[in-house]
């Protein structure tokens, strides 16, 4: 080699060619041995670095869909940069697991048995654990709610949302450690604390029925409610309605105004009387009882004498509520009591009446203890209060040990009427007037110890007779056992206070089977309900599909109609409202169930596990309440951690989702969506964008066989099947540089570089390689001369085509779905780099194997040399692959004239076709991908996909406004209408306005707030009108007229009889409205017209003071920013309370989480995006926008044929003007040529390019959508690419027909144009066939459809139109201005 290098080196020229720009780069490359070892080695280097580089970093590979298939521009896209900018997740914090139950045979899933087969696969996925770093988390370090309360995380179950909460059986996953914490955090802390107050406070200070009005003045407000009730036989539905009561209903504003006023004056009264009992009892030298009543005084507080209320209205309503069936009770042993002991019996088992039992049962209540029988029996047959036999007394057994059966306050009368407050403990007033007033006895028994246990024991039946044994035994019916050992000490003796076994009995008490059905540590919510969800009542239970009462129908009617109403998590609607049934129920009949039209079948059900983002688990895991104790981890760990985890929940729950075992009558598949961590779809797209290596080692092999094969001779000397394979290697390298050096810029490999660049742009590179070889070729010897003369021959198109598809991936960057504009920026680089290949590197090559052939050195085997035939141009001429050009393009289109005619009509008649049929593809347009066309069949996140797109349809999305002025009042209306409108669209869930954070802070600046009804501390009010502000101002609103027709709440007696689960709006009819808000308008209770709360006039200083305290009383959400990460803590790592300062003026907030369903077809939901943005981001007044899935995905598809439009016709243009340009720069070289046939024939030249280029780009997308192809970025991408192959073809020939010699006509000079692009053109064509053909044999259809099709056609069409159409076109074009060629002799 070197021997011929240096004979190469001395040859010099003086060819005309050595004046051009290209021809001087060329010139170099052969005239200076170092310079053309740079040309040879320095790219082949510089490409091996950058894939050495950019190919090992870690995380290559990009597995973000968001990263793919959402726009990353536009408006929208500013919306959520904005919106994160003030707290990343800012629009979801969240990542959430889809577990979806399917009946395998189509049939009914809510049947008892396959109803247990889901329970049992939720129990087994919900107790999946991962280990990480040797610790162990499960998914209660992972869930995003397990508290209900301060200090309460980790013993509460985690949240989940199911329509297996219709039933009972999905009790399950409460422990019995969460049983204990919603005992005492939701049933006592929601029902019991602030309803039995208010029930005393309802039936003796604003009713008159049972009983004398405790105020000074009768008030009667709750007569009518409480007459209702008692006529009904429903008393204890009274607590219901003491929660459910409207605030402005005259009872409730009674019992509220009430309630305060009884505990203030209770804690007046009581304070006064033990401080002068205090002093008269030091004058009386009683200093340690004296002392016992200053320690009461100091330990007075609202909440401890509204508890003393609250356990005297239990007393209160044991007596009241329980006589009747104590009555009977006491009846039923009577004959037993006179039968066996009939002396006994005449003294003490006469007749009472219902009066004397109410008396009976609080003299049960007031009696003593029992540290062995705590529940005890009212009935009065034992002696020595309860630790005698039975029938040997007259005493019940058991009570609170607190007699409060005296009169109230009565200690402070006889203080009051003492001279100069002394007191005599030893005189008959003190004990009857001290000693027996029931607040002296409930506080003085606060400091008195007592010893004592909660126990089970049993009752003792008759002593001294035969039935002794016997009536032990019948006799346990007649008590409890109410004692569990959370009621401690249970069953072992432990030092107390009188007081605290007092409450213990009476809160037993009214949990107890005759009262509330109420036990802690076995109670939940599934077997003890609120009453406050539609269908449920008080102390009542949801539905057993294992058991029930059939009543008139058959069981299984029974339970498809119990499963037929509201659908609600555990808090029965109060937090998060009825829970979007079309979100979690698919396949019902019929489609709008309900109680009174109820479900015959269901096909499809599905559980939603919110679960946290790693941050959110840094925090959870550090919890002090973390069983085997609190960690530390970071966030890289807990990402990790979430990953691991989302893989064991979803193949535990999809465990043998493809069985084929018959008796396997229920398939589980399921969906982790990618926040926080990877999910089902980052895993496949990982699994995806990998799998290409084996078809694109396929297709690489077959083209350089191929290559081998056209570009071998017979004569070893003629044939370059090594400079062959060594372009095709360096277009190899120079991809996967550019590959390389995208992922140093930043640009991860994602799912179309993978499955569309390798198969396209080698295929270019090698059309490139073949153009320059065959150029070569024709060539008439193996000189400089030769060289440069096919040099200057191939770098015009091959600069030009270059730029057309340079261009072309140029103008995809409008495009912004980042699958196509970083798709494009890589085929950008990739098309640099293979132009500086092919023009630069692999002429060198070339020029070496020229001197190869010079020599007479043999291809591949270059040591064996013969002298070189003489005839050598002749074996150019007599190449085998001329024959195919001979025998069969030439005669069809450019032989015989009855042949030709006939070829030539049928490709017209074919061109016709194409583009007749590419137009009615492009008139029948589907747009849209789902998941189900990208997942792999043989996944089962492919079943969920196919199953969710058809049956369930239905996706999160969420509401968002800006830097809007909050403290506006009309702003503020207009932010709840814009809510409003959104969700009264044909596709937007229902759901109630006070679930906006304005409208609930608008509520609790008004007299309709309800958070001092259960408040956890009585002397701190928890309402904006109890706010106070610094300067003197409160946190109240008012209300304004109605004038944007907002929804107005929904009433319990709007519609009669019919319970409604939803409250529509926070707006009021004045007649609804607060008697002092009517007060506040200046009108009358009875004027017409609709009223709204507002804010109005608040500062930014109060807004943010007040923004605190709403949030610390149980307001929040919103998505406001927070100042501070936490609030103050709760005294235990990882508690905090919600009481953060907010960031004022309000930059950013939302909705609460909203649904859009039967979302079926890609069309529809391009409908409800486009409806609900018109009322929301095209809002000029007070604009928001609208996020979630359907938006971030389905936004793209929006006006997509338009982008296609517009990204075809930039391309189709570029095209133009490139070829425009390079036409004019070619013939500008060309001296017999002037401006005026200069400018027409270049622009002859591009316009038919571009013609062809139009009519192909046409036939492929008609053809595309016609092969079931829908329009997405990915497919657009893969159409818009028939403009490069277009350009690729078409230019070649026109360019050289074009510069054909001017004698030539019609038919010769396409015959001169085609003799020699034929076997290029047809090898370009055939090697991006086979590129492209690897792909049909693609294990995933979503490559097929959306790569496949359209790139094959793009193949098929593009060489057709470029290669068959055109040049029979050009056979009738004669123009003599488009001679552009010299003649023979002046060449």
């Amino acid at each position: 080699n070197d021997e011929v290098t240096e004979e190469a080196i001395d040859e010099r020229t003086t060819s005309s060619s050595a004046s051009s720009c290209s021809s001087i780069v060329f010139e170099s490359m052969i005239s200076n041995r170092a310079v053309h070892w740079l040309f040879l080695l320095v790219l082949p280097i510089l490409w091996s670095i950058l894939i050495a580089v950019g190919w090992t970093r870690e995380d290559i590979i990009e597995t973000d869909v968001n990263a793919i298939w959402t726009q990353q521009r536009g408006s929208y896209k500013q919306d959520l940069d904005y919106a994160e900018q003030f707290n990343e997740g800012a629009l979801g914090d969240l990542t959430s697991f889809a577990a979806m139950a399917v009946a395998r045979d189509g049939g009914n899933l809510f049947t008892p048995e396959r109803l247990e087969t889901i329970r049992q696969r939720m129990e087994q996925a919900e107790k999946a654990t991962v280990t990480y770093n040797g610790n162990t988390f499960s998914w209660d370090d992972l869930c995003a709610y397990n508290s209900v309360g301060i200090n309460t995380t980790y013993q509460f179950p985690c949240a989940r949302f199911s329509p297996m909460d219709f039933f009972q059986e999905a009790k399950w996953f409460f422990d019995e450690d969460d049983r204990v914490t919603w005992y005492r955090e939701v049933a006592r802390k929601i029902v019991v604390a602030p309803r039995v107050p208010r029930y005393g406070i309802m039936t003796s200070s604003c009713s008159t029925l049972l009983g004398a009005s405790s105020s000074s003045v009768p008030r009667t407000e709750c007569n009518s409610i409480i007459a209702k009730r008692l006529l009904a036989g429903e008393p204890l539905a009274l607590f219901s309605d003491i929660g459910n009561l409207e605030m402005n209903d005259p009872c409730k504003a009674c019992i509220e105004s009430e309630v305060e006023n009884v505990a203030k004056d209770l804690l007046e009264k009581a304070t006064t009387m033990f401080l002068d009992l205090a002093v008269g009892l030091n004058k009386a030298n009683q200093t340690e009882l004296a002392s016992m009543m200053e320690t009461i005084v100091e330990k007075l507080s609202l909440q401890q004498v509204l508890d003393y209320y609250t356990y005297k209205t239990i007393r209160f309503l044991y007596g009241n509520l329980g006589a009747q069936q104590y009555l009977e009770s006491y009846q039923e042993f009577q004959g037993t009591c006179r039968g066996l002991a009939p002396e006994f019996a005449a003294e003490n088992c006469g007749d009472i009446t219902l009066a004397e039992a109410g008396l009976a049962l609080e003299r049960h209540a007031d009696n003593v203890f029992s540290s062995t029988v705590t529940a005890g029996t009212p009935l009065p047959f034992w002696g020595d209060n309860g630790e005698g036999f039975l029938l040997q007394g007259n005493s019940p057994v058991g009570g609170s040990g607190v007699n409060m059966s005296g009169t109230e306050f009565s200690a402070l009368k006889y203080i009051q009427t003492q001279t100069n407050a002394t007191v005599d403990m030893a005189s008959a007033e003190w004990q009857s007037m001290v000693e027996t007033d029931p607040v002296y006895r409930w506080f003085v028994a606060g400091e008195t110890p007592m010893t004592g246990s909660c126990s089970n024991g049993r009752l003792k039946g008759m002593n001294g007779t035969l039935l002794d044994a016997l009536t032990e035994e019948l006799i346990q019916v007649a008590t409890g056992q109410w004692c569990t050992k959370f009621n401690e000490p249970f069953e072992e003796e432990g030092t107390y206070t009188q007081q605290y076994f007092a409450r213990m009995w009476l809160d037993l008490l009214a949990d107890s089977p005759s009262f509330l059905n109420l036990t802690q540590g076995t109670s939940d919510p599934y077997t003890w309900t609120l009453g406050q969800g539609c269908g449920y009542s008080l102390a009542g239970q949801r539905f057993s599909y294992s058991a029930g009462d059939e009543g008139n129908q058959t069981f299984q009617d029974y339970l498809m109609s119990n499963s037929s109403g509201e659908l609600y998590y555990i808090d029965e609607g109060e937090t998060v409202g009825p829970i979007e049934r079309t979100l979690l129920i698919g396949g019902a009949e019929p489609a709008n169930f309900s109680p009174e039209n109820p479900l015959t079948k269901v096909s499809v059900v599905q559980s939603l596990y919110p679960a946290l983002r790693p941050n959110g688990i840094v925090e959870r895991v550090s919890n002090c309440n973390r069983p085997g104790g609190p960690i530390d981890i970071s966030e890289a760990d807990a990402k990790e951690v979430l990953f691991q985890f989302k893989k064991k929940f979803e193949n535990t729950w999809a465990k043998d989702w493809d069985t084929e075992d018959p008796n396997d009558e229920v398939q589980f598949v399921g969906f982790f969506d990618d926040a926080g961590a990877s999910g089902t779809t980052a895993r496949l797209l990982e699994e995806i964008t990998l799998s290409n290596g084996i078809l694109l080692a396929a297709s690489v092999l077959i083209i350089a066989f191929f290559s081998i094969v056209f570009l071998f001779d017979c004569d070893p000397i003629e044939s370059r099947v090594m400079v062959t394979l060594f372009g095709v290697l360096l277009v190899l390298i120079s991809f996967f540089a550019a590959v390389g050096f995208g992922i140093i810029l930043g640009i991860k490999v994602n799912i179309n570089i993978a499955w569309t660049l390798p198969f396209i742009m080698l295929g270019l590179g090698v059309d490139d390689m073949y153009i320059v070889l065959l150029s070569l070729r024709e060539q008439e010897g193996y000189d400089r001369d030769s060289f440069l003369a096919a040099m200057k021959e191939v770098f015009v198109p091959v600069t030009m085509t270059s730029l057309v598809n340079a261009g072309m991936f140029a103008i995809m960057n409008v495009n912004d779905i980042p699958a196509v504009y970083l798709t494009a920026q890589v085929a950008l680089i990739s098309v640099v780099f293979l132009y500086l290949t092919i023009i630069l590197c692999f002429p060198a090559w070339c020029w070496i194997d020229m001197q190869r052939q010079k020599s007479g050195r043999h291809d591949v085997l270059f040591c064996k040399q013969r002298t070189v035939d003489s005839s050598e141009d002749n074996a150019k001429r007599n190449h085998w692959a001329d024959v195919m050009y001979e025998k069969i393009y030439q005669p069809i289109t450019l032989g015989s004239s009855k042949l030709r005619i006939v070829g030539h009509i049928v490709i017209w008649a074919i061109a016709i076709a194409l583009i007749v049929v590419g137009s009615i593809g492009l008139l029948d347009r589907r747009v849209g991908l789902g998941l189900e066309d990208f997942i792999p069949e043989d996944n089962q996140a492919n079943r969920w996909a196919t199953v969710s797109s058809t049956e369930l349809a239905a996706w999160p999305i969420q509401m968002n406004w800006g830097a809007i002025d909050y403290t506006n009042p009309e702003t503020q209306m207009r932010m709840l209408q814009q809510f409003e409108e959104v969700v009264d669209t044909a596709h937007v869930a229902e759901i109630d306005t006070k679930m906006v954070w304005m409208a609930d802070l608008l509520i609790w600046s008004s007299r309709h707030c309800t958070s001092n009804f259960g408040r956890d501390n009585l002397d701190v009010l928890e309402c904006g009108h109890d706010q106070v502000f610094e300067d003197g101002s409160t946190c109240s609103g008012k209300w304004v007229q109605n004038s944007y027709k907002l929804r107005e709440k929904v009433f319990a007696g709007d519609n009669a009889g019919v319970c409604s689960a939803f409250e529509g709006g926070i707006c009021r009819p004045t007649s609804q409205m607060h008697l002092s808000d009517i007060a506040d308008l200046g009108i009358s209770a009875n004027a017409a017209g609709s009223w709204c709360p507002v804010i109005d006039n608040w500062s930014e200083k109060k807004l943010s003071f007040c923004l605190r305290q709403w949030r610390r009383f149980g307001g929040g959400g919103g998505g406001l920013v927070l100042l501070n990460e936490t609030g103050t803590s709760a005294g235990c790592a990882g508690e905090y309370y919600s009481d953060e300062t907010m960031q004022v003026p309000i930059p950013i907030s939302s909705s609460p989480t909203m649904y859009a369903y039967d979302l079926l077809t890609h069309e529809t939901t391009i409908e409800m995006l486009q409806e609900t943005r018109a009322l929301c981001d095209e809002d000029e007044q007070v604009r928001c926008f609208l996020s979630g899935a359907p938006y971030d995905y389905w936004s793209q598809y929006i006006g997509i044929f338009e982008t296609f439009v517009e990204i075809a016709g930039y391309a189709v243009s570029v095209g133009f003007v490139i070829s425009f340009l390079f036409l004019i720069v070619t013939f500008s070289t060309e001296e017999h040529l002037n401006t005026r046939q200069t400018i027409a024939g270049a622009f002859v030249g591009s316009t038919l390019i571009s013609v062809t280029t139009i009519i192909s780009l046409v036939s492929v997308a008609g053809l595309s959508i016609l092969a079931g192809v829908k329009l997405t970025g990915f497919s657009n991408m893969s159409i818009v690419l028939s403009v490069g192959f277009s350009v690729e073809y078409s230019v070649h020939v026109v360019a050289r027909w074009l510069r054909a010699e001017p004698s030539l006509l019609g038919l010769e000079r396409v015959r001169h144009t085609m003799s020699f692009l034929f076997l290029p053109t047809f090898m370009s064509f055939l090697s991006s066939l086979i590129g492209v053909a690897c792909l049909a044999f693609t294990e995933f259809e979503f490559n097929e459809v959306f790569f496949f099709r359209p790139l094959i056609l793009v193949m098929v069409v593009t060489y057709f139109f470029g290669c068959w159409w055109l040049p029979v076109l050009l056979c009738y074009i004669n123009g003599a201005s488009l001679r552009m060629g010299k003649q023979i002799d002046d060449a």
